[in-house]
């Protein structure tokens, strides 16, 4: 009897270490996979922001990736998305097409959290997204490589003062 309660123990902290118990397990952001993930999101971004602009935003960087296993698996992912050049009036809305266009240097940035579930037997992924900030331009010019969720504790460096 002892020795089952042992092997339970033991498989118990092994997947609970591994993750496998339902908890979100922190990702590593350069994973092509949560790029992959953050394409598939763009057309319920632009849907999302249809209100406004004109242009169309596409990925730039997946700041923060989580996954967890549930009925298949979910994905939360944070993921900074900028304005490109291709005009939403211009280029129809698919994920092909948006591959396609350039990033425009001092455009729109906005950061979104994407949340999917993949079931490998389901032939159709289910995507939300919900903006979580505005970043403005001079963030995106002091930091371009260091692009910081809210919940890193980091605040906007104060735009300077002009003379």
């Amino acid at each position: 009897m002892s020795s089952v309660l042992i092997t339970l123990f033991v498989l118990f902290g092994f997947a609970t270490s591994m993750g496998l118990l339902g908890g979100l397990t922190d990702g590593d952001v350069s994973d092509p996979k949560f790029m992959e993930l953050a394409w598939k999101a763009v057309i319920n971004v632009n849907a999302d922001l249809a209100s406004g602009g004109v242009y169309y935003m596409v990925p730039i960087k997946v700041l923060r990736a989580q996954t967890q296993l549930v009925a298949g698996v979910r994905y939360v992912l944070e993921v900074l998305y900028g304005e490109s050049a291709c005009k939403k009036e211009v280029i129809a809305a698919n994920e092909s097409e948006l591959k396609q266009c350039e990033l425009k240097k001092y455009g729109k940035r906005v950061i979104y959290k994407v949340e999917t579930v993949e079931q490998p037997w389901n032939s159709h992924d289910e995507i939300r997204v919900m903006k979580i900030r505005d970043v403005s331009a001079y963030e995106s010019q002091r930091r371009p490589n260091q692009w910081l969720s809210p919940h890193q504790g980091i605040t906007p460096t104060p735009r300077p003062k002009s003379a």
